[in-house]
């Protein structure tokens, strides 16, 4: 607690933490770190991606022809998708907006009825009729932004290599060092399942094996 210091012994160590979190603690020269490691955990690049659930109380996509499936080029709509299909109904649906790059960098998690308010005004553009069938209870839009890049967690969404890194770090984020192993996402390889669960899951693995 505070500025205590803890010293704890450890057969093996498995560092499960994004890089974007990692390169903010204080590594130990007698770690032994490779360069090639130093410079995954310093420059791995994170994407900007947020997604914002935001409620409906009728489907207008549907009577469109659509599935909620949805792409542009608008300020403030890249990308949707209904979030449960399977429990939609006439009178109750959930849309995904999904944001990325300079957009989903700047969402505000703070500021989340503005935000909806914008998405909403693009999404009736693409399906007209969704303005109006927003769910608005106590006079708010009924919606919820999980912005990863300035969630403490986090600090960014998932790996997105910038240029030059799939020569430069790919490969090596998994890579244990002694008895120092690495898991999440960002452990597993990009041709595998690299950005989703199921790569941090499979580093997790990856990593008991290498310990037993």
């Amino acid at each position: 607690k505070g500025a205590s210091t803890l010293l704890r012994t450890h057969d093996a160590v498995v560092r499960a933490m994004p890089f974007t979190l990692l390169r903010e603690v204080q590594l130990d020269a007698s770690l032994e770190l490779q360069a090639e490691k130093m410079l995954a955990i310093r420059e791995l690049g994170y994407g900007t991606n947020a997604k914002m659930m935001v409620g409906f109380s009728s489907r207008p996509w549907y009577g469109l022809g659509s599935n909620g499936a949805s792409y542009s080029d608008l300020p403030h709509h890249q990308a949707t998708w209904e979030t449960n299909p399977i429990n939609g109904t006439a009178t109750r649906g959930i849309l995904t907006d999904y944001s990325s790059g300079t957009r989903g960098a700047n969402l505000k998690s703070g500021n989340v009825q503005a935000e909806a308010s914008r998405f909403l005004q693009d999404l009736d553009l693409v399906y007209p009729g969704a303005l109006v069938a927003a769910t608005v209870q106590n006079h708010k839009y009924v919606a919820f932004l999980e912005h990863w890049p300035s969630n403490p967690l986090a600090k960014g969404s998932y790996t997105c290599y910038t240029p030059g890194q799939f020569t430069t770090i790919a490969g090596n984020e998994g890579k244990s060092v002694g008895h120092l192993y690495f898991a999440g996402q960002h452990a597993n390889s990009f041709y595998v399942w690299q950005g989703f669960m199921e790569g941090a899951c499979l580093s997790g693995i990856d990593a008991a094996h290498e310990i037993l």
